[in-house]
């Protein structure tokens, strides 16, 4: 079997030849049984995971983590991080994943350019091996036959680039916390499009930018002290809407004017990074992030799409890097 898991800092994304599955990227070591959750309808999901050596450990993953105060399990050096291996085991027993599995990560192309990440989280990963039960579901052994560390971005552009590009090429692939570029170029002499490594990187900006600006907001009018989690909390568990010290707050409508300058800040440095290149490309934006900003975006480019599927753009695209590589 072959599964793709995008681990991001806000969601994670992983993708099989069966389905794929979305959910947030926060977790919460528990020791209750759930049987509260269970009776009242629990949020999704409650994850038991019995490493090789240690005890069996219950957590709260996803939406239930969120709402019972969890924490981000990501991290760039993705091997030092705990939380970073319960996302992704639940992403791949919701995927259905039985024994060795082929699989595909990703990390941020800053992360990726730097070999020795690479070659510590493949092998972090090729040692990880647990019995994994997603919500009450049948434990099952899930380790790795294999593990391909791809770039952000870069893979997320397959499915929106063919071999008949006839023009430069660039990715601003827009996440939670960070957003990665790529560039690349059409190569008649291979028949396809070859990357500019010194074109490709990271920024430190991303979705998150524009919930800090509403919480930053809510909190100079309310005169109180929030988190950005319990400001996500109303985006999405309370159709965007939130009172704090008896004053409502539009948090939706708050969130889409901090999204321009989240565009702005992404597009200024495509420019300086790229400088003639920027406007001589077609330039397609990926990810959750890019969902959110793309309107801003088009105005700002004169040669601008949105990825076909953005919030799985890369996901998919490891998917397809692996399957490619099952059939040579």
């Amino acid at each position: 079997m072959i599964a793709a898991v995008d681990v991001g800092y806000g969601f994670t994304k992983a993708v099989s030849q069966y389905g794929q599955c979305l959910f947030a990227s926060m977790v919460r070591r528990t020791e209750s049984n759930g049987d509260l959750g269970q009776l009242m309808g629990e949020l999704k999901h409650r994850v038991q995971i019995a490493r090789e050596t240690g005890k069996p450990e219950t957590w709260l993953v996803g939406e239930s983590a969120r709402a019972s105060g969890g924490v981000r399990g990501w991290s760039a050096q993705a091997h030092e991080r705990e939380g970073y291996d319960v996302l992704l085991l639940t992403a791949l027993g919701l995927l259905g994943v039985k024994g060795p599995v082929d699989m595909a990560v990703g990390l941020p192309m800053s992360s990726w350019l730097d070999i020795e990440q690479r070659k510590e989280l493949r092998s972090h990963l090729l040692d990880l091996s647990a019995w994994v039960s997603v919500d009450g579901g049948d434990a099952q052994r899930i380790s790795a036959n294999s593990v391909r560390v791809l770039p952000q971005a870069l893979s997320g552009l397959a499915a929106d680039s063919g071999s008949n590009e006839r023009q430069p090429l660039g990715v601003l692939d827009i996440g939670y916390r960070t957003s990665d570029y790529a560039f690349v170029v059409p190569d008649e002499s291979l028949g396809h499009m070859t990357p500019s490594e010194a074109y490709c990187g990271s920024i430190n900006v991303g979705a998150s930018a524009a919930v800090e600006n509403a919480r930053k907001i809510i909190e100079r009018e309310s005169h109180r002290r929030l988190s950005d989690v319990l400001v996500e909390e109303a985006l999405h568990a309370f159709n965007g809407q939130m009172t704090v010290a008896g004053r409502h707050f539009d948090v939706m409508e708050l969130v889409a004017q901090g999204a321009r300058e989240t565009a702005v800040q992404c597009i200024s440095a495509l420019e300086r990074v790229w400088d003639d290149r920027f406007e001589a490309c077609r330039l397609v934006v990926s990810g959750g992030g890019g969902l959110q900003v793309w309107q801003h975006i088009r105005t700002m480019h004169p040669n601008c799409t949105l990825a076909s599927d953005p919030v799985f753009a890369n996901a998919k695209g490891f998917f397809r890097t692996m399957h490619s590589l099952a059939r040579v």
